[in-house]
């Protein structure tokens, strides 16, 4: 999947290290763990023409550090159960490189990300780089989704902020609606997410 800012692409081969790089295991030290680790779990080879293994690039801002982008893949880690094993930042274009196992250490399935499953990421991927600003209007309800299920009282504090900013009722009331209508729509989308 690729978009203006952020692509994501099957890997063949270790990530080059730019100015900072930093690694938990070479692209053939991954794979072979992932073909043992999956022949086990299942008795079976994986196919060769499986995505175990993917990275991502996108752009960064130049105060972004490799520590930060590290904490970002725990994050994807703990909500996606994708492992990111190698990371690399390329200083003279602002890009970020990493890579990703794509491999359910569970069920030794390949985790299969959907189309919204990739949106929700890439929208974090925006705001942790500090380019929430550059999120494309499709993506927006994705964002604004992750933004509630990061603090599901979101809406509700600008509401008060409202109270103080001096508005008319006309333009206060469509506001306010329009922030419990978000609120609303944002706890549907994760209600069916829980039960699906």
């Amino acid at each position: 999947m690729s978009n203006r800012l952020i692509s994501f692409s099957r890997s063949n081969g270790d990530l080059k290290p730019y100015d900072e790089y930093w690694a938990t295991d070479t692209f053939d030290e991954r794979k072979s763990k992932i073909f043992t680790f999956i022949k086990k779990l299942t008795y079976f080879p994986p196919s060769s023409n499986m995505s175990y293994i993917r990275d991502v690039s996108f752009s960064v801002r130049p105060t972004i550090t490799l520590e930060d982008l590290r904490r970002f893949a725990d994050l994807i880690r703990q909500e996606y159960i994708i492992d990111c094993f190698q990371i690399s930042i390329d200083r003279t274009k602002n890009l970020a490189y990493m890579m990703f196992d794509f491999v359910n250490r569970q069920t030794g399935k390949i985790v299969e990300l959907s189309i919204s499953d990739h949106r929700y990421m890439l929208s974090k991927a925006f705001k942790f780089v500090g380019q929430a600003d550059k999120i494309p209007d499709e993506m927006l309800r994705y964002f604004i989704v992750s933004e509630y299920k990061y603090d599901p009282s979101i809406f509700r504090r600008k509401i008060e902020e409202l109270k103080h900013l001096h508005l008319s009722k006309n333009d206060f009331r469509l506001t306010r609606n329009s922030l419990l209508f978000m609120e609303r729509y944002c706890r549907q989308v994760l209600d069916k997410t829980k039960s699906a």
